[in-house]
């Protein structure tokens, strides 16, 4: 069974809120590739981590767009700072997608993919922005998002992006007793 896009589009709503429609078409576009190219029969399936398989990629996804938005609005409050917000949602909503490949379930279990042991994590999906022409700052930010590329973001929402990135999935491993990521912060 194949993913479709109204899948996305119910799961991810936030796709609709991107105000540009090259940008919000592009959206759409990497998950339904990204998707077709996973193993996963539903979006609902695909986890965020290996230590948390239960924390869907979905749920986490929607956690970082509303933890960048709820930072987005203090910096924008305490330091008066332009933020592009359609930029932000497109990174938010991408900054994963890259999962779906990287992750996988047989009967092992949940583990790295080949494509996940091969590549570093946010390569695949900056790729994919790239491919649907999405702007390269977008897809830089994406790629810098990542512990394992050495790259900081460029760009104020990438920041955003990346702080509720790290926020979201420590406090799920928190919750669920697994190793954190702040430890291994680029700072």
């Amino acid at each position: 069974m194949m993913i479709t896009k109204e899948e996305i589009l119910n799961a991810l709503p936030e796709i609709g809120e991107v105000e540009n429609p090259q940008w919000r078409e592009a959206c759409l576009a990497v998950w339904a590739e990204a998707a077709g190219m996973s193993c996963w029969e539903r979006l609902a399936d695909a986890p965020n981590n290996l230590d948390v398989p239960e924390d869907s990629l979905v749920r986490h996804t929607r956690g970082v767009y509303a933890g960048a938005f709820a930072l987005a609005e203090a910096m924008q409050k305490s330091q008066n700072v332009d933020i592009n917000r359609d930029k932000l949602r497109v990174i938010c909503l991408l900054h994963d997608v890259c999962k779906l490949v990287e992750l996988e379930k047989d009967q092992r279990g949940y583990h790295k993919s080949r494509r996940g042991e091969e590549f570093p994590h946010g390569y695949f999906s900056c790729h994919l922005c790239m491919k649907h022409g999405l702007p390269e700052d977008i897809a830089a930010a994406i790629l810098s998002h990542s512990q394992f590329i050495k790259n900081t973001p460029a760009c104020i929402e990438g920041i955003l992006q990346f702080y509720a990135d790290l926020a979201d999935a420590d406090v799920c491993k928190f919750m669920h007793n697994s190793p954190l990521l702040i430890g291994y912060c680029k700072i």
